[in-house]
């Protein structure tokens, strides 16, 4: 994976180099705010690059999309997407280039039979972006199933006392955060004593899973997640 170094500006700056079909080496250089970013950048351009002057199949085109994006996605989606190719596609062993939109609408309608409609668009999401990382002007339009309208499970009062009835004390605390506060599972597991100040907590980390290892992951700065929740009770 091509190294970013650090300009004057405070910026980073990274090279992508590739060989074309004639045997001419080329150069393309990429700035960005942030190391990683710019790392991603070259290296997007170039797998692209070199998997459109040669053939390359789809499988062989996911692993290194995935592989591309190992330090820039979640760790739960890295992990989803070799869940995928675990699975396996009827056409990842076809040359990529020659994969066409009836190929994948095949599939996706063979995998909406057995898959709900979210696993589907998910599914097919990771094929065109790798699709897309090799043949960026390849139009796809995919018709895909309709979205089921969600149907909440309201647990009754006698399940809300059994569950409230927990008696080891750290479990309950988790149990309170949950009900009581509007956090996912995955923030809930993540928060810790250092988070919470004078009645309210600092959302910040949650724990996702790697692999087999569950760890703990910062969640975007940029986004709603990292908040803070104010609560009227002491955990």
């Amino acid at each position: 994976m091509p190294n970013a170094r650090v300009l004057p500006s405070g910026n980073y700056r990274c090279r992508s180099t590739w060989t074309d079909r004639d045997g001419i080496r080329h150069t393309k250089s990429f700035t960005a705010k942030t190391k990683k970013e710019a790392e991603r950048l070259a290296a997007d351009y170039e797998f692209t690059m070199t998997a459109s002057a040669s053939r390359i199949s789809f499988l062989d085109a996911a692993t290194a999309y995935i592989e591309s994006r190992s330090n820039t996605l979640s760790p739960t989606t890295i992990n989803e997407y070799r869940n995928m190719l675990r699975r396996g596609f009827p056409f990842q062993d076809k040359n990529i280039h020659e994969i066409t939109e009836i190929d994948i609408q095949r599939f996706v309608n063979d995998y909406a039979a057995t898959h709900s409609p979210k696993t589907v668009k998910n599914t097919h999401g990771f094929v065109v972006s790798v699709i897309h990382s090799v043949r960026p002007d390849f139009f796809i339009k995919t018709r895909l199933p309709q979205k089921k309208t969600y149907e909440a499970n309201i647990p009754e009062d006698d399940d809300i006392k059994k569950i409230l009835a927990v008696s080891d004390p750290e479990l309950k605390k988790a149990i309170y955060l949950a009900a009581l506060g509007p956090m996912r599972r995955s923030e809930v597991c993540g928060a810790s004593y250092e988070d919470l100040k004078r009645g309210t907590l600092h959302v910040h980390t949650v724990m996702v899973k790697n692999g087999t290892e569950w760890i703990l992951k910062d969640v975007p700065k940029t986004t709603a997640s990292d908040r803070y929740i104010r609560f009227l009770l002491t955990l």
